[in-house]
């Protein structure tokens, strides 16, 4: 599985990311129809951040805190493993993703 690193300042550093299973990337096209943006965001960050061994680092009970942290820096993140993914039809779908005001306020 191909991994990338993605800067998160607002977390102190950076983050690795890695491609989904297609079974999960299965489970995030059904997600996304059925939630939020805000969680099929946090869903989609959850499932591919991994340290360097390639362990997850989120686990799915961490959704509703990564759903508080900067929108600036989950969208970073989400934008790096849609487009690692190939999910560009699904990420066009996540609203004001590119208009992140400074301050990473904002409404996904």
């Amino acid at each position: 599985m191909r991994t990338e690193t993605v800067e998160v300042p607002e977390w102190g550093g950076e983050i690795r990311i890695r491609e989904l299973t297609a079974r999960r990337r299965s489970e995030f096209e059904k997600l996304a129809e059925q939630h939020g943006d805000d969680y099929a965001v946090a869903w989609l960050v959850a499932e591919s951040c991994v340290d360097e061994a390639g362990q997850r680092i989120f686990s799915q009970e961490d959704i509703e805190a990564l759903r508080e942290k900067s929108a600036a820096a989950l969208l970073r993140i989400f934008h790096q493993a849609a487009q690692i993914n190939n999910l560009g039809n699904l990420e066009s779908t996540v609203k004001n993703s590119e208009a992140t005001p400074a301050d990473g306020s904002c409404s996904i």
